[in-house]
């Protein structure tokens, strides 16, 4: 979005990500544009040297693309570390400006889910990222409660933004009754189809996913949920699905375009969370994609979190406690049998769908970088 409002933007990268699922899209587009810079970091490393020797490739390549092409601004993404870490580094050398994008409260949730050395060297990226925050000429946060968790660890409110998360609107267009039609006979949905889509990791609790869906099964509720995602959890959910006589299908990894066509064929979109302090500030990817995809929400999440506020406020769905496979069945099953309270939900999702349009977010990031470089950073 921000190279189509003119401006000369360059990337750097890993090749290959660890953790996150790969679908070949990505790749493609790195192939077709020149301006993505590739960091190849061997599979099967240690995580520490992975970390490390990825730390040290995105510096090098951050430092040979600033230089070399008379870079203005450095912008850093986080999670994960390195690139934090990274830019960081890159711009205190070259003295250009800093900004940080928090995506979500990720340091804490890998305190919260490390234990022994592995747990002192999180504690230790916290107090190392407290320092990296304190110095960037400006940190955008993606929720109101992050933004505000970040101005104490940065000592000051000063120069903190909140920006959400958003979607391409272009990308998420209604299918048309053959489509749909063909979308759910590609998943062997006959009845309601509910989805569940993203990366497959502990603190979305994609476990309470399954023994929703067992929870269902016993009651004969007519919905088929399936799961589109990868991620560590993915194969020992599997397992437990069909310990369970597999209450839920598992479809891997699938390209943007398959997401977006899914979650426009289904009748309910859902999303888990863990009970934890990190998981009140976050807000999934995937609750931007299924307002996009004008989809109604049952959610398990902690009640007192941004994700629940904003859901009940505007009306989107249900949503019951975090880690409650019971309440989560109640909420699928009610919106299963009500079709007035789903077509209500679905409205609600139309009339708030652009205010998360990555082509409107997009130029609050360039105010902000224009902001910045006339200020000349700190």
């Amino acid at each position: 979005m921000l190279a189509r409002m003119g401006q000369d933007i360059h990337v750097v990268t890993i090749v290959p990500p660890r953790g996150f699922p790969k679908t070949g899209e990505d790749t493609d587009c790195l192939e077709r544009n020149k301006k993505v810079y590739r960091v190849r970091i061997p599979d099967g490393l240690p995580s520490p040297l992975y970390a490390l020797i990825s730390t040290l490739g995105l510096f090098l390549e951050t430092l040979k693309v600033t230089l070399r092409s008379s870079v203005d601004l450095i912008w850093a993404t986080v999670p994960n570390e390195d690139s934090g870490l990274a830019g960081w580094l890159a711009a205190k050398i070259t003295g250009r400006p800093f900004i940080v994008d928090i995506r979500d409260d990720w340091e804490v949730a890998l305190i919260d889910e490390t234990r022994g050395l592995e747990r002192l060297l999180a504690k230790a990226i916290y107090y190392a990222f407290n320092i990296l925050y304190a110095s960037a000429d400006g940190v955008v946060c993606t929720s109101e409660t992050l933004r505000r968790r970040v101005s104490v660890r940065r000592g000051s409110a000063e120069k903190v933004f909140k920006i959400t998360n958003g979607f391409r609107l272009e990308r998420t267009g209604p299918l048309t009754e053959r489509e749909r039609r063909a979308v759910r006979r590609r998943y062997g949905a006959q009845e309601e189809l509910v989805a569940f889509t993203g990366t497959l990791s502990s603190h979305q609790a994609p476990w309470n996913v399954v023994d929703a869906a067992r929870e269902l099964r016993s009651r004969g509720a007519k919905a088929l949920i399936v799961v589109a995602g990868g991620g560590p959890l993915l194969e020992g959910l599997r397992k437990r699905s069909i310990e369970l006589s597999e209450p839920v299908r598992f479809v891997g990894p699938l390209r943007r375009d398959e997401v977006a066509g899914l979650i426009a064929a289904s009748d309910i979109g859902v999303i888990t969370l863990r009970d934890s302090v990190a998981c009140r500030s976050m807000i999934p990817l995937k609750f931007f994609d299924y307002i996009a995809g004008r989809l109604p929400i049952a959610a398990s999440v902690p009640e007192d979190s941004e994700i629940a506020q904003m859901i009940r406020e505007a009306k989107l769905g249900i949503v019951v406690g975090p880690e409650d496979p019971t309440g989560l069945a109640d909420a699928i099953d009610q919106m299963v049998r009500d079709k007035d309270l789903r077509r209500m939900f679905k409205e609600n999702a139309g009339k708030i769908a652009r205010r998360y349009n990555w082509k409107n977010l997009a130029r609050s990031y360039l105010d902000l970088f224009l902001d910045v470089t006339r200020r000349g950073g700190n």
